[in-house]
């Protein structure tokens, strides 16, 4: 039971970045080009797509013009890493959602949207600061899929510490797209069929079951909806560096870029945007 325990505290903590914990297996969807000192990165986050990433950053380019939907937690963070450790410039052309706005956007030395992009959070729900007692103590846990989960979070929280990010943003995100209940994962070390879960009950039962089975789990909802926060909460919650920030004017204009999206790379994505909170 105290294993589950930790499962269920720390399920919350990794759902609240709406990520996967560990890198997916899966051949990755992305272009990479280099011109000059820009990379062109175009597509998913995931193991090999961020090696490349990475190896392109250290061959010494200093700007990267990013399209991203998102993905790993793990490796996002590890790209994040290097982009600060280089004082990387990013310019977002179309979009940079989920973990491309968690972890790329939020360590650039200096980041811009091009006209017409679309800097995209969503999911989150608990803040890192009330949890890190959690954290410590799952770390000491004998089960090795707690520890690799805690360890992921404290990196996460230590990154975003360095860098002068406050994660309530995330929590924002998570209060305004979270319309559907969280989707659990579940990936078997024998390579049977992902098992899918929609009530939490239901996972803890099977993770106590086949708790040395497991390979990786993952948690988030499955929500169209996507939080495109204006200027003033980015500087609010510690995000520095912003050159150029075109927002739309208001809603309506916010559907029309969606809109845009959603024909133009087959998303069914909603924005919302800043008009009434400050």
């Amino acid at each position: 039971m105290k294993i589950l325990k930790k499962i269920a505290c720390l399920s919350v903590l990794a759902a609240s970045l709406c990520l996967t914990v560990t890198a997916r297996a899966d051949e990755p969807t992305f272009s990479l080009s280099k011109e000059g000192q820009t990379i062109v990165f175009k597509g998913g986050i995931d193991k090999v797509s961020s090696e490349a990433l990475i190896a392109a950053i250290n061959e010494g380019p200093n700007r990267i013009v990013i399209t991203s939907q998102g993905g790993s937690m793990e490796d996002a963070l590890n790209i994040a890493e290097v982009m600060q450790k280089h004082k990387i410039v990013l310019e977002v052309k179309d979009y940079c959602i989920s973990a491309c706005a968690n972890f790329l956007f939020i360590a650039a030395s200096e980041k811009k949207l091009l006209p017409d992009a679309v800097l995209g959070f969503h999911g989150g729900s608990t803040s890192s600061s009330a949890k890190k007692d959690t954290i410590r103590k799952a770390k000491a846990s004998k089960n090795e899929t707690v520890r690799q989960v805690a360890q992921m979070l404290e990196r996460t929280w230590t990154f975003y510490e360095s860098v002068g990010f406050d994660d309530e943003l995330i929590v924002i995100s998570g209060k305004l797209t979270r319309s559907v209940p969280t989707v659990y994962r579940v990936e078997l070390k024998d390579g049977s069929e992902q098992k899918v879960f929609t009530e939490e009950k239901r996972f803890q039962a099977f993770m106590k079951a086949h708790i040395k089975q497991i390979k990786s789990f993952s948690f988030g909802p499955d929500s169209p909806l996507i939080y495109f926060p204006n200027l003033h909460m980015l500087t609010k919650y510690g995000v520095t560096g912003i050159t150029d920030y075109p927002y739309p004017a208001d809603q309506q204009a916010m559907d029309v870029l969606a809109k845009r999206l959603n024909d133009q790379d087959n998303f069914d994505i909603k924005l919302i945007g800043d008009y009434v909170r400050q």
